[in-house]
Order: structure tokens, then sequence, then C-alpha cells
């Protein structure tokens, strides 16, 4: 599983989730070009690929702006 980031301003970065905060309004992954804290008012897109789904082993993307807001 990865994620990739996709920056207001046009950058991008895929690594894997390493800190979820989202009450705090940030994430952090494994990429070394990725800032330290990735603050999600600064992302326009953020998907994390192939989350197991089911007990079956099914799975999906995930997208982490929508599990923000449901979660904050």
């Amino acid at each position: 599983m990865s994620v990739l980031v996709k920056m207001k301003d046009g950058r991008l970065f895929c690594g894997d989730l390493w800190l979820w905060r989202p009450t705090e309004g940030w994430f952090s992954i494994v990429d070394d070009e990725a800032p330290e804290k990735i603050m999600l008012d600064d992302v326009e897109s953020a998907t994390n690929r192939g989350v197991r789904h089911n007990p079956l082993g099914e799975t999906r993307d995930e997208d982490l702006l929508e599990r923000a807001r449901k979660q904050k």
C-alpha cells in the first residue's frame, strides 16, 4: 500500500502512510521529498491505494481527504 499525494501547488509525492493526525490537520508519508507534515489544507488529492476492505481480501483505493473529514 502506498499513498499518492497531489498538492495544490502541483507537487506529487508517493510513499507509505506514516502518521495520521486528521484532528490536527496533517499526516505524513515515507518519502524523502515530502514535507515532514503534509497539511490537509494544502492537499488537492490523497489516495491510499490497495486498502483491504473486507475479510475476503478485496481491496480498493481510499480517499484520505474524505477519511479526514469523517474523523474530524
